[in-house]
């Protein structure tokens, strides 16, 4: 069994607004999550698949597993 594991790291934006609220009620509310320029957070995501290689010893070809 072999193991190959890859670090993928990516970021997103969100913003928390309720449309029923005013603008100072939203800013209470949510704080920063409620910026019109929208709060954003990095992720960091490791993947590691395990199996047995095939007869050229490859799991599965790296440009596939950095696509899924």
């Amino acid at each position: 069994m072999v193991r190959l594991s890859q670090k993928f790291e990516f970021s997103a934006t969100h913003r928390l607004h309720n449309a029923a609220l005013s603008d100072a009620e939203n800013c209470r509310v949510f704080g920063k999550c409620n910026q019109s320029a929208w709060h954003g957070h990095n992720y960091e995501l490791q993947v590691t698949l395990a199996g047995k290689p095939d007869a050229n010893g490859v799991l599965i070809d790296v440009p596939e597993f950095e696509s899924m």
